[in-house]
Formats: structure tokens, C-alpha cells, sequence
């Protein structure tokens, strides 16, 4: 063999060892010849977890599940292919291996970089010279090169006439959404269809496409503002010529005009209760299963919801509703000027995990100024006192119903709060939209707890705002110049807003306002001006020191910002959700014996009142312990210096209020409207038309959410394709055991050890075999057992806390199949024993706990209903602690 050969087989068998690992596919052949191998089931579950489920059916097959409990062979599963499959996976066959001189050297012929390898080293070789002979060549039959000469391709399509438009429609419009297709493609796609089917079935272009999704029914219109001033003008339609301000008296041609779109609220209301399973959605309100009685879990147990009344009738018990709103600002990238502002609404009498989903976008703003966001109140105001005044007629449980719609609450940051309220912003006397608080002018305007040029100040009441916007509107009709009274400065829409309360419909902020505010401006302190315990610490090593306890830090999996991924010093790129998580789990511990033991007491009071606000579950008596918590943390926050003091941090102090008023502070973030500021983003593929581009689109995945999930006119087959399209979710092998619970995986039947079986038979089973899994999904949270993780992960899954506030290490989760009665479906659990709660470390921060490291109590039985929640697993200086997850609907 020559040296040249040496040197190519050296280099391809260097890739063979060192490259990409990839599975060799079986390429077409005319002679197959007959396989005898048996298909061997491979376990889709997802190592890491799908942290987006929510409870919902996607992908689910149960009766593979049963297969296996029966021991089933893997040829029955080839036995219940099609027709067409079974040709497919017989015309594929295996390739010979491809032999030249080694007969162990397999070439992919779809590995395109081994391809490439051998490509170029033969095109150096060629450049050796004559010498070269034909020999060292590859020798491949060109005519196995995508040649199309397959046999099994001139078979006619038979096509199946159990499916409808509609659904090759959804089918369709969810690749194109998916991909991100343009509506050029998308007409194609359609045009190759009728094609294939001789028939004219799909819409051949964007014109007949907008009528078979009925767009001009869907209620958009557009609606001049002025682009001098952003004062509201009029609907497009009712104008004529020209666009005149009615404030400053510019006018502007109608082609030169500034526009934002409004889409019909009724429209998409009527169409959302036009789907006959949403009506079960809505018995939410009334048969949700509360941990305690008289406990805040959700909007639906506030102070002020129960206290809505129409016409007389509570909303409880009544065909009637309620929403909230957000009016958010985002930019569809980082360096572009554009600002887009979108108007969402969401009904309260959905699940949390629903009214994620169906989000109705009310008004959208698209410009490169700044908006005024009263203007778009104006449209939407009007709108929604209709739907309260007269409702809308839907049939629900085979009866003719009239639901009217009432707003709670506004879900909005401090910059929009302060232009839909008409008031003063942050650095002006009375800024804050809460209370009364005046203000003390240093430099710019601050806002300590306690001063002694601090006049009294009381809490904001919805007369007494009223009555001021109505003086200051009077001013302003005079001709008073820079109006305010006490804040206000003028008249706002909301004013007509029905059912609104001014002051209890003012939601707290935790994004904003607790997160990337006040925890992030504090933490800045800390790094910045406070002292440290080692005086000889620079900066850099402070910030590794955390960031090495950081990388300690184990979390669940619907945790996806991983601690210690954003260095400290890179802080100004996190994210809100990391700031909250810092706050709540990770602040305390990293700081431990880097500062103050009184520093880190500060930030513990803030710590565990925002953590107490945001349980899933708050006892009424906790409802006042956040607000004593806040006061004493306002109290030494004033120690940093009055030019510390800004009014996100005096804010801080109503958060409980809200509690009271509309339940726990998930139920209204903004956390939950910024998910849906990043799909609007996404929906913009051109700068041209960007504002119909958001419109559409976001009308169409409405379309497709609501249809995969509750459409009954969609087979379950297409909607879990539409599922595996659009969320990328394969699962397979999946047991569903109770609401939005489902067992994940392989599972292994045996009968219980003897330690085993003393524990069930405590708890009342006997039972001579288990299934076990690993894997499992409970309220739309992955959990697996503690030998599923891996050492070296980010991510430990295995860890819980209970409704009996204990914590516990899950060994396996099982269905029992007992001797007598119902299959029953549980966890089996190694409880830790905890030191002492709350810690001596951490005396404030009570959701810190400290366990044992080595210390592990007896194996007990947990059914699903008795787990609460994930944990986070923190070791500081040879301790080990766990902090329970606030809720499960703030996950990332």
C-alpha cells in the first residue's frame, strides 16, 4: 500500500474515532433482501424533563404502556403499522458496508463531514501527479445517488377520507408558524395540495386565505393619534380628510397619520366560548379543590373579587366573569428603535395553567416614539363597558346564557402605572400612585421611611382619586400650567372604566418593582458600598466567592436559568427570573460570612416577605407578616443614606395589600404577560407591515392553541401532531394517573421488599406487585427519582416538600396493584430530618431550612396529592439546605 493510501486511511480512521458519533441510516435499494431483526422500542422520555407541561394530553399513549405490562414482543408493535410503513421499512433495508481493503470501515454516506474529509483528501491526492492510480479512487456506484428510482415511489397515493380541510389546514398553518414561514410559502404549500389532490380544497392566495380564517370578522381596526403630542383622534374609519389632534390642534393627512390596531374583544370572546369544552374550563371558579379553607390561593380568594357584585349577583356561582389587563413595552431586538406595546387581557376564571394560553390582545402599538398610553385606553374602554353593559349570549350546559365581563385589576410596571393613572412620574412630589407620599427633594426627589421634612402621608382611596383628577382636569381647563393634585393631573380613561376601582385595581408589580428593581439596586449596594468582613477582599474575589457557592446550587429543572450560568459580574444581563431566584433562594446563603451578619439580616426581611406573598397557599393570618417584614426592611434600608432611598423601594410596603385584594402575587404579575411580549416579538419577520404581521399572526396561533387543545372538530390524532409541531414534545410511553399527573417511561413490575410492603401495609394497601417508574409529571412539574440524576447536573428533580412540611428524597414512584379495590398511585420517599427551622444561620429567612447532610428517616408512602412542591438544594461550609419553590406558576 502506498503512502499516500497510509495517510487517507490514517485520517478517515482518525474521524471514525474522534468525530461525531452518529447513526448510520439505511439507504434505499430496488432488492432489498429480508430482515429478520426484530424493532427494538426506543424510550422517548426526555432526560431533562419538559418544564412547558401543563397538564394537557399531548403525545400520550397509553396502550404502549399496557404492552409493556404484559410483557409484550416488540413484534406486535411492527404488527400494527400501515400498509405504507410496512413497504417503507421494507424497501429501506440495511446498506453493505463499504469495503476498501478494511472490511470494518463503515462510511456514512449522510455523514456530509466524513464526506467532505474524503472528498478533499482525494482532491489532494489527485494533485500528486501522474503517479496516482485509478485504484485509490473511491469506487461508488452512482447510480445509488439520488436517483429516484425506487419502485415504491411509483406506487398511487390512496389518501385517507377520514380527515378534513380543517384539519390539513391546522396541520399546515402550524408548520408555517413553527417555521416561521412567510405567507408565500404557505400559499405554495397550499397550491402543491390541490395538486396533489385534483381539487381546488385550499386557499391559492393570501386573499382567500384571510377569508377561510375569517378575518374580516375578527374585529381589527385602526385608530389615528396624534404623532406630535400621542393624544387619541379617532377611529380610521370616521375620519375623512385629515387626522386633527383635539389637544394641540395638529393635523396631518390620513396617509401621513399615525395608527395603532385594535382587535375586537367581543369577536374573540364569542369565538373562545363558541368551543364546547371551554365551558367545562369555566366551572374552575366553583370546583377547584382548595388546601385550606379561608387560605389566599389564587385572584379568586381576594378581598375585593368577592366583593364585585353586577347588577346585584356576586360573580361566584354566576354565568358571569371578570378579567385583568397589562400594558406592557418591549423591542423586537436589542439595538432597534422600534417600541411595540401590546394590551393583553386574561380571564380570571380559568385555571392558572388556561389563562396562560388563552390571552386575548386587545390594542397594539407599533412606533419608534414613546406611546401615550391613555390613547389606547380610549378604544378598549369603550369596548369593555359594552361587554359589562350588555354581555354575550353563548350556550353553556345546553342553555342560553348572558355572560358580562367585569374588570379586578391592572397589571402594569411604575413608568406605564404613572401615564394610564394621568400622574406625576418617580421624581415628582406625590409619586407614588399608593399613597399620599409627598416626597423629600435631595438632588432629585427621594423617598426614605422615616425624615423629618416628611409631612404625614395616608393610603390612596378610589373617591378620593377621583375627586382629585377631577380638580386637576378643572385646572387644566382653565389654562393652568404643570397642573397636579397631589399627583394627578388630569382626567384618565380608566375613570370610565365600569366596576373599576382606581385604588384597589392598582395591582403590585413583583417583576418590576421587587425583582429587577429593588433586589437588583440592593444587591448593587452590597457589592458596591458596603464593607466587607475581610477587609483585604477586592471585588473580583467577592464576586467568585459567590459565584462558586452559585455553581453548588442544585435546582429543579423547571428552574432553566441555572445558577451561577450569569457570572456576578456580568449582573446587569440577568434576567428578571434570575433576580427573583436570587432573592428567594440563593441571596442569603451566597452572602453568608462575605458581609455583616446585620447586612445580610436586611436583605433577609425582604427575602421572606416577598417569599411569604408569592406561596401558592398564604394563611390568613401571614397576610399582615409581609407587611411588618417590609416595614422593618424599609427601617434599616435607610441606613445606606437618603440618596439611597427610590420609590420602588418605598413601594415595596403596599405589596400585601394587593395580597388582600386580589390573593397571592403570581395570580397578577407581569411575569405572566412578558411570555406574551416574546411571541409578539417573534411574529415579526419583516420591518415592513409589522404591526399586521403581530395582528395575524397572534389571531392565528390563537386559533391554533384553542383547536388543538378543545376543538372537537380536530381528531386527537392531529391535535397531538399539532403539538409535536409547535412545542416540540415526543413523548412516549406515558401512564396519565390524575389531574395533569401522568408516570413517565420504561416501568419495571416486582413484587415490594419487605420494607416495602410494612410501609403500604401501614397505610392501609396490600399489594403483591408494583409497578415502578422514574419518571413523573405532577401539576404540570417533572419530578424523577434520586438514582435518575446525574452527578455532574445542574438540575436534581428528586427532592420534595410536602403538605406536611417535611422534605423527602423520592426513591421510586409506583402504582400499586392491590389484592382488592382501586390501582393506587403514589411515591416512595426517604423523609429528611431537619436541625432546627428556622436555621440559626438564616433566623429571618424561614424558608431556608437546614437538613442533615447523612441523616436520612425511615422510607414512608406519600401519595400524589401530598406532594407541594419542588426544592432547591443549597451546601454552604458542610451544611446542606433545602428552600421550597414559593409556587409551581412562576416557574421559568
Amino acid at each position: 500500500m502506498s503512502s499516500d493510501d497510509e495517510d487517507f486511511r490514517s485520517e478517515r480512521t482518525k474521524y471514525r474515532h474522534f468525530g461525531p458519533k452518529r447513526k448510520r441510516l439505511p439507504y434505499p435499494s430496488d432488492n432489498p433482501e429480508p430482515e429478520n431483526e426484530q424493532c427494538l422500542e426506543v424510550d422517548q422520555a426526555d432526560d431533562q424533563g419538559d418544564h412547558s407541561a401543563s397538564g394537557s394530553e399531548e403525545g400520550f399513549d397509553e396502550n404502549s404502556q399496557q404492552d409493556e405490562l404484559q410483557n409484550a414482543s416488540s413484534d406486535a408493535s411492527t404488527e400494527t403499522q400501515s400498509g405504507s410503513e410496512s413497504d417503507w421499512s421494507e424497501a429501506i433495508g440495511h446498506e453493505n458496508a463499504f469495503e476498501e481493503g478494511d472490511e470494518n470501515y463503515d462510511f456514512d454516506l449522510f455523514n456530509e463531514e466524513e464526506e467532505d474529509l474524503i472528498i478533499n483528501q482525494n482532491l489532494s491526492d489527485s494533485d500528486g501527479g501522474a503517479e496516482d492510480s485509478d485504484d485509490d479512487d473511491m469506487n461508488i456506484d452512482d447510480g445509488q445517488n439520488f436517483n429516484f428510482d425506487l419502485q415504491l415511489l411509483d406506487r398511487e397515493l390512496d389518501f385517507s377520507h377520514s380527515r378534513t380541510i380543517r384539519e390539513s389546514l391546522y396541520l399546515e398553518l402550524a408548520l408555517s408558524i413553527r417555521h416561521k414561514q412567510t405567507y408565500e410559502n404557505l400559499i405554495d404549500s397550499f397550491k402543491t395540495k390541490n395538486a396533489l389532490y385534483g381539487s381546488k380544497f385550499f386557499p391559492t392566495s393570501k386573499k382567500e386565505l384571510w377569508k377561510a380564517l375569517g378575518r374580516r370578522r375578527s374585529g381589527i381596526q385602526f385608530h389615528a393619534y396624534c404623532s406630535k403630542c400621542g393624544a387619541y383622534i379617532n377611529r380610521k374609519s370616521r375620519l375623512v380628510q385629515n387626522a386633527e389632534c383635539p389637544d394641540c390642534e395638529f393635523s396631518v393627512p390620513l396617509s401621513r397619520a399615525s395608527y395603532f390596531v385594535t382587535l375586537s374583544i367581543r369577536k374573540q370572546l364569542e369565538y373562545f366560548l363558541s368551543i364546547p369544552e371551554v365551558s367545562n374550563h369555566l366551572r374552575y371558579r366553583e370546583e377547584r379543590l382548595k388546601v385550606l379553607a379561608d387560605a389566599f390561593e389564587d385572584i379568586l380568594d381576594g378581598e375585593a373579587y368577592k366583593d364585585i357584585e353586577i347588577d346585584g349577583e356576586k360573580l361566584v356561582g354566576s354565568n358571569n366573569f371578570s378579567y385583568s389587563f397589562s400594558i406592557d413595552g418591549c423591542k423586537p431586538s436589542k439595538g432597534s428603535k422600534t417600541n411595540i406595546y401590546p394590551l393583553f387581557l386574561r380571564m380570571n376564571e380559568l385555571s392558572p395553567q388556561l389563562r396562560q394560553k388563552y390571552m386575548f390582545l386587545a390594542a397594539c402599538y407599533v412606533d419608534v416614539k414613546e406611546p401615550n398610553l391613555t390613547a389606547l385606553l380610549h378604544p378598549f374602554v369603550k369596548e369593555m363597558n359594552s361587554l359589562t353593559r350588555r354581555g354575550i349570549s353563548w350556550t353553556r350546559d345546553a342553555q342560553l346564557v348572558i355572560s358580562k365581563f367585569v374588570p379586578t385589576c391592572m397589571c402594569v410596571d411604575a413608568q406605564a402605572r404613572a401615564q394610564v393613572y394621568n400622574m406625576a412620574k418617580h421624581n415628582s412630589h406625590f409619586g407614588c400612585t399608593y399613597c399620599t407620599y409627598y416626597g423629600v427633594s435631595s438632588d432629585t426627589m427621594r423617598y426614605p421611611m422615616f425624615h423629618q421634612d416628611l409631612p404625614p402621608y395616608e393610603d390612596r382611596t378610589h373617591n378620593g382619586m377621583k375627586h382629585d383628577m377631577i380638580e386637576a382636569q378643572m385646572k387644566v381647563i382653565r389654562g393652568e400650567q404643570n397642573v397636579s393634585v397631589r399627583g394627578h393631573k388630569g382626567f384618565t380613561p380608566l375613570m370610565a372604566l365600569k366596576y373599576f376601582d382606581l385604588q384597589r385595581g392598582n395591582a403590585f408589580d413583583d417583576l418590576h418593582n421587587t425583582y429587577e428593581c429593588a433586589t437588583k439596586y440592593h444587591t448593587e449596594i452590597v457589592i458596591k458600598d458596603l464593607p466587607k468582613l475581610e477587609p483585604r477582599m477586592g471585588e473580583q474575589i467577592f464576586l467568585n466567592t459567590i459565584d462558586s457557592r452559585l455553581e453548588n446550587i442544585k435546582t429543579p429543572s423547571c428552574i432553566a436559568r441555572k445558577p451561577g450560568t450569569c457570572p456576578m459580574k456580568n449582573r446587569s444581563q440577568m434576567h428578571g427570573t434570575e433576580w427573583r431566584n436570587w432573592l428567594l433562594y440563593f441571596g442569603p446563603i451566597c452572602l453568608h460570612g462575605l458581609i455583616a451578619g446585620r447586612f445580610i439580616r436586611t436583605l433577609e426581611y425582604l427575602s421572606y416577605a416577598t417569599y411569604l406573598l408569592s406561596q401558592d397557599v398564604i394563611h390568613l393570618d401571614h397576610v399582615d407578616m409581609p407587611r411588618d417584614l417590609t416595614i422593618k426592611y424599609l427601617e434599616e434600608f435607610d441606613d445606606f443614606g437618603l440618596e439611597k432611598s427610590r420609590l420602588n423601594v418605598h413601594t415595596l410596603q403596599h405589596a400585601h395589600t394587593s395580597v388582600r385584594n386580589w390573593g397571592p402575587i403570581w395570580a397578577y404579575s407581569t411575569f405572566n404577560f412578558e411570555s406574551l411580549n416574546h411571541r409578539i416579538m417573534q411574529n415579526i419577520t419583516s420591518p415592513k407591515g409589522a404591526i399586521n404581521q403581530i395582528v395575524n399572526r397572534h389571531l392565528i396561533s390563537f386559533s391554533i392553541e384553542l383547536a388543538m387543545n378543545d376543538d372537537q372538530r380536530i381528531s386527537p390524532e392531529i391535535k397531538n401532531m399539532m403539538k409535536e409541531i409547535l412545542h416540540k414534545r415526543r413523548r412516549s410511553n406515558t401512564l396519565q394517573v390524575g389531574d395533569h399527573s401522568y408516570f413517565l417511561g420504561r416501568c419495571t413490575l416486582r413484587p415490594p421488599t419487605d420494607e416495602e410492603q410494612r410501609v403500604l401495609q401501614q397505610e392501609g394497601y396490600n399489594t403483591v406487585q408494583l409497578r415502578v417508574f422514574k419518571k413523573m409529571i405532577i401539576k404540570g412539574v417533572t419530578y424523577t427519582t434520586a438514582n435518575y440524576v446525574k452527578e455532574d447536573s445542574k438540575s436534581d428533580d428528586s427532592t420534595i416538600y410536602t403538605f406536611q412540611n417535611t422534605f423527602c428524597t423520592i426513591q421510586d414512584f409506583v402504582s400499586l396493584i392491590p389484592q382488592e379495590g382501586e390501582t393506587v398511585h403514589g411515591l416512595l420517599v426517604l423523609e429528611h430530618v431537619m436541625v432546627r427551622r428556622p436555621t440559626p444561620l438564616f433566623p429571618i429567612a424561614k424558608q431556608i431550612c437546614e437538613v442533615h447532610p447523612q441523616n436520612v428517616g425511615l422510607l414512608h408512602f406519600l401519595r400524589i396529592d401530598q406532594v407541594r412542591s419542588p426544592v432547591v438544594k443549597a451546601p454552604l461550609l458542610g451544611s446542606l439546605f433545602f428552600i421550597p419553590l414559593a409556587n409551581l406558576n412562576e416557574i421559568d
